[in-house]
């Protein structure tokens, strides 16, 4: 410091903030020194300190398993190795915690919503080696914490359910009891579109598209002019854009708004296609925002819609689905 008041034009203001400067490249050179000894990459160091900046030692010491949730792309295997670096034992509770939460969201990027309970154990072992009690004993403690959920599912077996029990991550269990109990509270909820008179509506519909509907066409555009929600399945060339037409000339000929979407940009245009009408995606539909962190439209701010129709629906996963029944308005028709 006193060097730098030697220099012509350096004012007591430009050398603390050089002073400052230079101690936090110290400390980020000794967090990296740290970190590179320990096997983490410059990059993912760069991160870690950005995360906790003067702490990054001392929560990397403390429990090396926060890497794996705190930072983006950081998985518990690397984290496992800096932990067995720095002493941590395989049974450490911090380790089994954190590997357990790891194997449901593994599990969870292959398809499964939850996984059975013995199941679970077992594919822990895999990865953990560790004993049955050990696993066990940290589910326990994750769902007294609150961070899984485990559902007896002996309450209405099925066939090969005797005796099970489903674990499930939180966020995936809050979206698919979410779901079941939106779709319950549509299905109940009044038509925001009650004038249609259906016996008139159908014998117009097929003059208006110039032809004639086939039974099953004509009971599925009835079920979607008379019930809440309606699924239309079935494979190519069986009918499914025609009754999507014909319900859409309905509910357009009474000035109903309807809304087109599907899970992906490309979907939505051979949606857009096959309708002739304005079709996105289920994202843009939402009015999902990077900067405002999430979807714009909820159940606060719900969807201006008497009809949604959404394509290729098999497409759509647990969480997406769950946002977009929180959108859709109490009164609206879903297909």
């Amino acid at each position: 410091v006193e060097r730098l008041a030697e220099v012509e034009g350096i004012g007591q203001k430009r050398i603390k903030t050089i002073q400052a400067a230079w101690q936090d490249q110290r400390e980020i050179r000794d967090v990296m020194i740290f970190l590179q000894a320990h096997g983490v990459g410059a990059g993912y160091a760069q991160k870690i300190f950005r995360r906790y900046g003067r702490q990054s030692v001392t929560v990397v010491t403390e429990n090396p398993f926060r890497l794996a949730t705190d930072i983006e792309g950081f998985g518990f295997l690397t984290a496992d190795r800096i932990a067995a670096k720095l002493g941590f034992p395989a049974e450490s509770p911090l380790r089994i915690t954190a590997g357990v939460l790891y194997v449901l969201d593994k599990l969870s990027q292959e398809g499964h919503v939850y996984y059975p309970y013995e199941a679970l154990i077992s594919e822990c072992r895999k990865t953990l080696s560790v004993e049955i009690e050990t696993v066990a004993g940290a589910i326990a403690d994750l769902a007294r914490n609150d961070r899984i959920i485990i559902e007896d599912t002996n309450k209405d077996p099925g066939p090969f359910e005797a005796n099970r029990r489903a674990v499930y991550l939180k966020s995936f269990y809050v979206c698919e009891t979410g779901i079941a109990h939106r779709i319950g509270r549509l299905s109940a909820a009044p038509k925001s579109c009650r004038q249609i008179q259906v016996d008139r509506a159908l014998p117009w519909v097929q003059q208006r598209l110039a032809m004639e509907l086939a039974d099953d066409q004509v009971s599925a555009v009835r079920a979607a002019l008379e019930e809440k929600v309606l699924v239309i399945t079935g494979g190519p060339g069986t009918g499914k854009t025609t009754i999507v037409n014909a319900v859409l000339q309905i509910f357009s000929r009474i000035g109903a708004t309807a809304l087109l979407a599907a899970p992906t940009g490309r979907a939505a245009i051979r949606l857009a296609e096959t309708c002739g009408r304005e079709a996105v995606s289920i994202h843009r539909v939402l009015e999902f925002s990077m900067g405002r962190r999430g979807f714009q439209r909820s159940e606060q701010n719900p969807l201006d819609a008497d009809l949604l129709v959404i394509d290729e629906a098999s497409m759509i996963d647990t969480v997406l689905m769950y946002h977009l029944l929180k959108a859709v308005p109490a009164g609206a028709t879903l297909i």
